[in-house]
């Protein structure tokens, strides 16, 4: 909205106004004096001033020069009821645009209102225009020059200055349009301006300027010619393009280069956009080379790298850096290939980048070489540690019978001539069963230790026949109840009807018997341990559950490892090794065990055999 300042003494010749005006969309303000116009001026900006040239405080004469014009935007309306030409040509002579007589019509006055809000509205609208071009002139990156009809360049903007390297002074001197062209253009440009000079258009063309240092730089553009009514003018606009070209050139020559190259290459823009790819590429990825024309990298993404590897890398190569690196990519059928990737900046000659080379090395098979020596390297160890763990523990538990033996038979040294015959004889019986007692469990660890070498090995031979399960496991049931010192008994139940099943006896009978042993070992002083036998349809179970401590929490998938031995039991003679031999064997004739705690906090163990008549 438009403003005006309206500076009269008389109210009542303000209302008419405010009356005459109120139509125009105008912001109206009122002031009676010279005072109270400074002071609304000092704090508010207007479209237009309207000055009674009679105040009670001054004169609009003397208010006038006192007054910051821009405040008014240099739009002054003069009211006077004067008539002497002399007093109005000094109010022109003050800054007044107009002058209104009173008494003065009403239909007059605001037209003539009206047609000053519109020229004002006009001047406004024009000096922004202006200001847009000569924002445009000055700071375009384009090279603007404009010569007069003899070819003198008159005005040029700051880009031309900058890329040249000319000065005002120098163009105050005179540069001729012929100074700046290169000398095999010279007849070329001569022939344009001409052209021009005669009132043709030209279409664009390249030429060659000629720097003041005497550098060459390649520009496109075009020229028109106008006429301001005294004279003819031309008017150029170009575009320094030396500097793209060369970008091109370099790549052309880049793009021959690896064209035939084994390996895949393709380079892309700043924004990451492929402009070139070697036929190397289409075949290792499986795109065509229309396919991967502008799209970005990221279409080789296979997802199995963090999203940081590709911020690290796009911030190395646009600091002008190599980047090099192992990456899984993908092809277009979604299989995965590993490359050996390089990418490499393009630098212009400022070292700034404008395109990226990317080299991609086809590595899978030295990958799926590496990734098998590493398994077999892990399998190596893996196997090394079990030997030596094995090793020290047979160590350790040969070590201990043995000792005992040693020292019980330096016992019965010492003892054979000093102790009275029925004496000696007790002695001798405990002795004995020492004895006894280390070498079953020496021949218990030896039994273990060659049965697992068998099954690691692949010696352990799975040989089926029919059997009857009840059978065997009514033998070792026997067999655990006669050998208990504190007299316990194994609870055992049959549910179903006992069938003969197909499967290896020697294997079931080692796998229950340990489960057995280990029942009664870790349950001593408790409850009765339990075996149920259960025949259904197309399966045999057997649950065998003991009354001890029970499995710590989170051992159940660590428990069938070889020589792994729960916190709870380390004071109890053992190997670690019962219950992977167990597992080995249930997996061997194709049955599955399992294990967890019951109510009664201690374990069970349940097999479960196909049931194969």
């Amino acid at each position: 909205m438009q403003k005006i300042l309206i500076v009269e003494d008389s109210k009542s010749i303000q209302r008419l106004i405010g009356a005459i005006l109120k139509d125009l969309g105008a912001e109206l303000s009122f002031a009676f004096t010279g005072k109270e116009t400074h002071e609304i001026l000092s704090e508010q900006v207007f479209d237009l001033l309207i000055l009674d040239l009679v105040l009670p405080d001054t004169t609009g004469y003397e208010l006038l020069p006192e007054l910051d014009s821009e405040r008014f935007s240099n739009n002054v309306i003069v009211l006077t009821s004067l008539s002497d030409k002399q007093q109005l040509m000094r109010g022109f002579s003050m800054g007044a645009n107009d002058f209104i007589r009173k008494p003065f019509d009403h239909d007059e006055f605001k037209a003539r209102i009206k047609s000053s809000l519109e020229a004002i509205a006009t001047k406004k609208q024009l000096q922004q225009e202006t200001a847009k071009l000569n924002h445009f002139f000055n700071n375009s990156n384009l090279l603007i020059q404009s010569t007069d009809h003899t070819g003198l360049i008159r005005e040029v903007n700051k880009t031309w200055y900058r890329s040249m390297g000319y000065t005002e002074e120098d163009l105050e001197q005179g540069i001729h349009f012929q100074k700046i062209i290169a000398e095999d253009e010279l007849n070329h440009c001569m022939d344009i301006f001409k052209e021009i000079m005669s009132g043709n258009t030209v279409d664009t063309f390249r030429t060659k300027f000629v720097k003041k240092n005497g550098d060459l730089i390649l520009v496109e553009g075009n020229v028109i010619a106008y006429n301001n009514g005294q004279t003819t003018f031309t008017q150029g606009v170009f575009k320094d393009i030396t500097e793209s070209e060369e970008q091109i050139r370099q790549i052309n020559l880049l793009s021959k280069s690896v064209e035939h190259s084994g390996s895949s290459v393709f380079i892309t823009n700043l924004d990451g956009e492929i402009t070139y790819a070697n036929k190397q590429l289409e075949e290792s990825t499986g795109y065509t080379l229309e396919e991967i024309q502008g799209k970005k990298p990221n279409i080789f993404k296979s997802g199995e790298h963090p999203d940081a590897l590709y911020r690290d890398l796009w911030k190395k190569i646009t600091s002008g850096n190599t980047w090099r690196g192992e990456i899984q990519n993908k092809r277009k059928d979604n299989s995965l290939v590993w490359n050996l990737v390089t990418i490499s900046p393009v630098l212009n000659a400022d070292d700034k980048p404008y395109a990226f080379v990317c080299i991609k090395e086809d590595i899978s098979n030295r990958k799926e070489t590496e990734l098998r020596l590493n398994q077999a390297l892990l399998a190596q160890r893996e196997a090394t540690k079990i030997k030596q763990d094995m090793i020290g523990i047979a160590s350790h538990q040969f070590r201990t019978p043995l000792t005992v033996i040693q020292a019980n038979s330096d016992l019965l040294m010492l003892l054979k001539n000093d102790l009275p015959e029925e004496r000696r004889i007790s002695i001798i019986d405990k002795i004995n069963h020492r004895l006894v007692t280390n070498v079953n469990h020496m021949v218990h660890l030896i039994d273990d230790v060659l049965m697992m070498n068998k099954l690691d090995s692949g010696k352990m031979q799975y040989n089926p026949s029919m059997v009857d399960i009840k059978s065997v496991i009514d033998n070792l049931v026997t067999e655990y109840n006669q050998i208990q010192k504190d007299q316990r008994i194994v609870t055992y139940r049959i549910m179903g009807k006992p069938v003969e099943i197909k499967t290896d006896e020697k294997l079931i009978e080692n796998s229950i018997s340990n489960l057995l042993s280990n029942a009664f070992k870790y349950s001593e002083g408790r409850f009765e341990p339990e075996l149920t036998l259960i025949y259904e349809d197309d399966e045999v179970i057997i649950k065998v559950v003991d009354y001890g401590d029970g499995i710590e929490e989170g051992a159940e998938n660590k428990i069938f490892d070889p020589f792994y031995r729960a916190k709870k039991v380390e004071n109890l003679q053992g190997t670690g090794l019962g219950l992977n031999i167990v597992k080995q064997c249930i997996d061997l004739i194709g049955g599955t065990i399992e294990v967890h705690n019951t109510d009664n906090a201690g374990a069970c163990f349940t097999i479960s055999l196909p049931h194969i008549n």
